[in-house]
């Protein structure tokens, strides 16, 4: 990771974490860089995503998300503390809506937001497109213990949702705390104009630390 090119998810943690918490993170993100540069490989490992892979097969019918669960972490003990969380959590979710007709729809979901201004790029990947029950829903995960979604940082990921894929309908969209088994969508965190504006400013604080860590 490094902050100027960045998940939106991963962003939005960073944005509302406590200080000392937000300098540990990106003191990880230093080193890491550090260790690129002189051409070793990374340590950590990409927890959430395939998570999130066996979720989607899930909610398709294709594996039970208990078993594939269990898989995983007998392939890599060290997801032995946050993968029981995802599970709870997701399926806590998902069987709020268990006897509702729930389908893929064929069409993939992500995109990019630059902000010139201050030489930041956004992805936002790993949405799915679902028809539920004939109606359209965009679900955006938010896989992080800590901290949680708040209105004001899903109010900002909306915003960057809707400026980096412009055709979707923004209502449709709906942002999933898996963790602490939320969702949250427009009608719950409205736009109200300044979003560019506090992102901005929240990067540019965070870019503050980073470089005060950096010296």
């Amino acid at each position: 990771m490094t902050i100027n090119k960045i998940h939106l998810n991963k962003l939005l943690k960073l944005f509302y974490l406590p200080e000392k918490e937000l300098k540990s993170e990106l003191g990880k993100d230093i080193r890491a860089e550090n260790r690129k540069a002189r051409g070793e490989k990374g340590g950590g490992g990409d927890f959430y995503g395939s998570f999130w892979s066996d979720a989607k097969k899930h909610i398709l019918g294709e594996l039970d998300i208990t078993e594939a669960t269990l898989n995983r972490i007998e392939g890599n003990y060290r997801r032995r503390n946050l993968y029981p969380r995802l599970e709870a959590g997701f399926l806590e979710l998902w069987n709020r809506g268990n006897n509702q007709d729930v389908r893929l729809l064929d069409f993939k979901v992500k995109g990019v937001h630059k902000i010139e201004e201050c030489e930041l790029t956004i992805k936002i990947e790993n949405l799915i497109a679902l028809s539920i029950d004939g109606k359209e829903r965009i679900v955006y995960p938010y896989w992080f213990p800590d901290p949680a979604l708040s209105l004001d940082s899903v109010r900002l990921g909306l915003w960057v949702i809707k400026k980096a894929l412009p055709n979707l309908i923004l209502e449709n969209v709906r942002f999933y705390d898996i963790i602490h088994a939320e969702y949250f969508s427009l009608s719950d965190a409205p736009l109200i104009g300044n979003e560019e504006d506090l992102l901005i400013e929240k990067f540019r604080e965070m870019q503050s630390v980073r470089k005060e860590l950096l010296k």
